[in-house]
């Protein structure tokens, strides 16, 4: 399956979007548990399996996530 032409842009990969899903999942597990405020960008990025600085590279910040 090829990249869509975004993430070709963006030189990312099946690897990268499938942490970008991971981070996206731990983040609504978390905001569902801790609330928006008491989540935190490392518990998400631990329960993804990622490092905290991957939440940035893929969306910015703890609000874009």
């Amino acid at each position: 399956m090829a990249a869509t032409p975004a993430a070709k842009k963006r030189g990312t990969s099946k690897s990268s979007e499938a942490v970008r899903t991971r981070l996206l999942d731990a983040a609504m597990t978390e905001f569902a548990e801790h609330g928006f405020e008491g989540a935190s960008t490392r518990a998400i990025a631990r329960r993804a399996g990622a490092d905290q600085p991957q939440i940035n590279y893929h969306f910015d910040s703890k609000e874009a996530l």
